[in-house]
Formats: structure tokens, sequence, C-alpha cells
């Protein structure tokens, strides 16, 4: 006898393609996936009406007016933010969760999130921490980029990818996100949001830089895609082909595909993709994720050889100022250098 694999399960949940099963032989393994997955409020609106175990009931039901109440509170300090950063002179761009809640979630009880990621312009980043210690938020000792204060989380970025502290990045994401970006809402001074194609390409390699490790930044772009009309499609596909970003969408597109049923419009072509590409996405739909693995890709988003051995040394042997070397020290980033050989070796053996 097959046993039911529960993470499977949970995407076809979410996807809408089976029905809600009581009888579902392990519904807390599947309530484990959702919180892994970070789709516990999605899960719960699933199963609310049906007669699943009470405690995955319950664990679901908490988990989802746990960030209904955290992200109400959040999306309410936004107008407080703007004017903080409005008297320094400050102008940030609103990405990522904050903005999709904002956008995109008619019910913010669906969509966690632990803080909100505002983009300063370098230039600007001391006007930023002056603005943000005016308001007593404290920057966090451990990530410089965290700020904490008013039981909110705001992470300061001044690059989309760090490019600043990984220079190799720079290839991968050349989109400059400025130029488009508009007031958040009529009456915002500071507060900006990005192009919306600026920011689902954006959206694309941030999924690659974690592996593709949560469902719910897949369902992010699926409602993205879906909620776009023909114009914002047609200016995506441009900004795709401008700025080179079709293999990160075809990585997107493929997973879309193969878990949502998603159909992309003809536009955007389709890339055709390895055999190693193939098998570190179906990772995704086979264990939840790919591990390690899904960095790998980013190698294939690389126009050139020089591009990616230069960015293979940068995260490999990452000067002391970057990102690598400020989450890891010593013996644990040798364990990662060793890891990621061992996956690479890995990857390319069964991906033949």
């Amino acid at each position: 006898m097959i046993k039911p694999n529960p993470c499977q399960y949970l995407y076809d949940l979410i996807s809408g393609r089976r029905p809600v099963d009581p009888g579902f032989p392990d519904w807390t393994a599947v309530a484990a996936a959702a919180c892994d997955e970070h789709v516990q409020g999605l899960l719960f609106l699933r199963v609310k009406n049906h007669r699943v175990p009470e405690p995955v009931r319950w664990q679901l039901e908490s988990a989802y007016y746990a960030t209904l109440a955290g992200n109400t509170f959040r999306m309410a300090a936004l107008p407080l933010i703007d004017r903080m950063l409005s008297r320094e002179g400050v102008s940030a761009i609103i990405f990522k969760g904050a903005l999709l809640v904002h956008q995109i979630y008619e019910d913010p009880g669906i969509r966690p999130m632990e803080d909100i990621d505002l983009l300063v312009r370098p230039e600007q980043a001391g006007q930023a921490h002056q603005a943000l210690r005016k308001a007593q938020f404290e920057v966090d000792s451990r990530f410089p980029g965290m700020w904490r204060g008013k039981g909110i989380v705001i992470d300061l970025h001044h690059h989309l990818l760090h490019q600043d502290r990984i220079a190799g990045r720079e290839n991968l994401f050349p989109v400059e996100p400025w130029s488009d970006a508009v007031p958040l809402e009529p009456g915002y001074a500071s507060l900006l949001k990005p192009d919306p194609a600026d920011h689902l390409l954006f959206l694309a390699h941030h999924l690659i830089k974690h592996s593709f490790s949560r469902l719910i930044w897949l369902v992010d772009f699926y409602r993205l895609l879906e909620s776009a009309d023909n114009i914002q499609l047609a200016q995506l596909s441009e900004k795709i082909a401008r700025y080179g970003q079709e293999r990160s969408m075809a990585y997107i597109l493929y997973l879309l595909e193969a878990l949502f049923g998603y159909r992309p419009p003809a536009q955007f072509g389709k890339k055709r993709l390895g055999p190693l590409e193939r098998y570190i996405l179906e990772l995704k739909g086979r264990r939840g994720g790919a591990g390690d693995l899904g960095n790998l890709l980013w190698l294939f988003c690389l126009p050139d050889f020089r591009s990616r051995l230069w960015f293979i040394a940068e995260l490999l042997f990452p000067g002391k100022n970057s990102p690598v070397s400020q989450s890891f020290e010593g013996n644990r980033l040798r364990r990662i250098r060793k890891r990621f050989f061992r996956n690479l070796g890995a990857g390319l053996g069964m991906g033949r």
C-alpha cells in the first residue's frame, strides 16, 4: 500500500485540485507541512467547514488569527512609517510581504510575514537610520539591516539582492526599481510601491535564493499573475526580455504549472530547461523544497562563464562584509562550502 504524501496533499488542497477529505490518514503531518510552507491561514480557510481533527483545526485557526492580528497592526503602521521617513526627506520602496498583503490579499490573516521590507537608496541610508532612531527603533546587533521598535520589525535594504555586498549578483538582477516606482497610495509622501513587473522579477530571484522553500511565495506569484491585466502582462514580458530574466521566470512558471496548473500567457514563451534544472525544480513537488540545490539555478541565469565563476567564488569565499560572512563564521562556513560541492556533485549526477 502506498503511503499518502501529506506534502503533496497540502499542495493539492491549496491549489484547489483536490477536495478536503476529513478521512485523510495524517492530518497532523499536513498541518505541520502547512506550518513549514507558511500557508496555515490558507489551509484554515479550506478546512474550516469540514470535520478535520479538532487539534488540527485549533492549530490552523490559532495561526490564522495570530497572522490577522499581526498584519492588521503592521498595515496600520504604514502611514506612521511614511511620516517618519518623510520628515527626514527619505524615499523608500515597500516590497515583499507588506506590499503583497496591501495589494492582493483581501484577508490579511492568510499571508504571514515577520517584518516590513523597505528599500532605500544607498545615499539616503544615513538619513533613514536617523529617522528610525528618532522614532525609537534600535538596530539588531546580529542583523545590521533589521530595526526593531514599537512592536514592529523593519528590514532595511539598500539593494534588492544585496548587490552592494555580493557584487556577483549584479549580473543576475540588473533591474533598477526607482524610475518606475510610484506612491503607495494617494497622500503618501515617502513610501513607494515598485512597478508590478519589477516586483515580480525580484520575487522570482527571492524564490531561487531560498530554494523555493515556502509554498506561500509561489502562491504570491500565482496571485500576482492571475490579477494582472493584459497591459501589465505585456509590460512584464517586455521587461523579462529587456533585463534577460527569461530563465528565472521560466523556473517559477514551471513550478506554477506543476503545482497549480497555471498556463502562462503565450507572450512569455516557453524556455527549454535542462535535466539538472528540471531535477532541482521537481524536488519542490516531491519533498517540499530543493534544500541547498536551489541556489545552483542562479548559475544558469548568469550570462557567461566568467560571471558564473565570479558568483561561485563570492558565495564560497565571501568578504568579511558580505551577508554570508556576517551570518556564518569559521567551521560553519567551511561546512557550507563542503555541502555546496557535495550537492553540486549530487545534482550533476542525479540530473542526468
